[in-house]
């Protein structure tokens, strides 16, 4: 059960998985001959979905997500939370209810997380993940085995000499989880760090010919929950603070674009309700290279023409944040800055790349393409 720790906790979502790593190092403790792999495979986990009983402690759609990415990657058997009949949106946030969750989600999207976890014991057949409280046991995950690629909508996974061997020096793919423009409604394939390392590849991600890592998203595809657009892009597992300097550096070509494409994005993570980023780097089909910095927490964005670079042609980038207060754009070569509001300074942060679309329609030819060629990610 990972809530009520006693005193509030800013991060709940951080907090579940310390919960779950503390509870495997005890395991090893008491059960000496079982392998690592063995010991998360008898873990369950079971937060209280949004606003908690402690003052202060909120379990948000993002931490669910994390937690699901988490629970994948390691092999835990079951996720379920406190409880199926508050897995909806209260008609105001922040507050305390029974009957639903205080937090901004779409009708049962913790659910939907949740029952993407389909794990295996060792040497048993895999086990379904129930999502549980209330009395109700959805149906079975469509998720996979975690020793098997996903296989989303037309494309095909496959392992061997994927993306980790891109060019550039390499892309570390540790330190990210992929977002695809298929799964259910609201509840996008989502990939683990794991299998992006073991060379994860499939139509909508994948190293081309000339060895670049590449992102496809067709206008005709499922979107997040806070989102009308389709994605194939990754996303930061860690979250840091304001404080300090971050950075993500690429450098990237755009294929097709049918009106506008984000290439990079600071996003904001727990501390708050918000689903906003932080800023947006878009690419526009007439060639601008447009910074899009969000107003508040709370909406509305700034848009800057930093750059212009033709259809096809290579650029780079690198965005950040420095002391606490300034965001930092340098576009091949050329460095903007501009202010962070206090209103964003209770959030932690983390990065996304990739092709996330600004188009949607019916078509599944016509889309996003952005090949990368280096990524990097840096934090001091």
């Amino acid at each position: 059960m990972t809530m009520d720790y006693g005193s509030a906790v800013g991060d709940m979502g951080q907090a579940a998985i310390d919960a779950a790593t503390g509870l495997h190092e005890q395991l090893g403790q008491i059960w000496t001959s079982k392998s690592p792999e063995e010991l998360w495979a008898m873990e369950g986990n079971t937060p209280m979905i949004g606003v908690n009983d402690t003052p202060g402690e909120v379990f948000t759609t993002q931490d669910a997500e994390r937690l699901a990415e988490f629970a994948v990657d390691k092999g835990i058997q079951q996720l379920s939370y406190w409880a199926v009949g508050r897995d909806k949106a209260c008609p105001d946030t922040g507050r305390l209810s029974d009957s639903c969750s205080g937090t901004p989600q779409q009708d049962h999207q913790f659910l939907k997380t949740f029952n993407t976890v389909t794990t295996t014991s060792p040497g048993t057949n895999p086990v379904t993940a129930p999502v549980t409280g209330g009395g109700t046991t959805p149906a079975p995950s469509t998720g996979t085995d975690p020793g098997t690629p996903e296989t989303p909508g037309p494309g095909t996974g496959t392992t061997g000499s994927g993306p980790k061997a891109a060019p550039g020096g390499g892309i570390d793919l540790s330190i990210w989880q992929l977002q695809e423009p298929v799964g259910s409604p609201g509840s996008p394939t989502t990939v683990a760090a794991s299998r992006l390392q073991g060379g994860y590849q499939d139509s909508y991600f994948h190293t081309d010919s000339d060895g670049a890592l590449t992102f496809w998203s067709p206008e005709q595809g499922v979107t997040t929950p806070n989102s009308k657009y389709p994605r194939s892009e990754l996303r930061e597992t860690a979250e840091w603070p304001l404080s300090g300097t971050h950075r993500m550096s690429a450098t990237l070509r755009v294929l097709s674009v049918p009106s506008s494409v984000c290439v990079g994005q600071i996003h904001l993570g727990s501390g708050g309700s918000s689903t906003k980023p932080l800023l947006e780097l878009y690419y526009q089909s007439d060639g601008d290279i447009v910074l899009g910095t969000e107003n508040s927490p709370a909406g509305g964005q700034t848009r800057h023409t930093v750059g212009h670079v033709p259809l096809g042609g290579t650029w780079s980038y690198t965005i950040g944040v420095s002391g606490g207060d300034t965001i930092d754009l340098t576009v091949d070569g050329s460095t903007t800055h501009y202010p962070i509001a206090d209103s964003f300074k209770q959030y932690r942060q983390y990065f996304k790349a990739g092709a996330y679309n600004q188009s949607a329609s019916g078509s599944s030819t016509n889309g996003a393409k952005v090949a990368f060629y280096a990524l990097s990610v840096s934090h001091g």
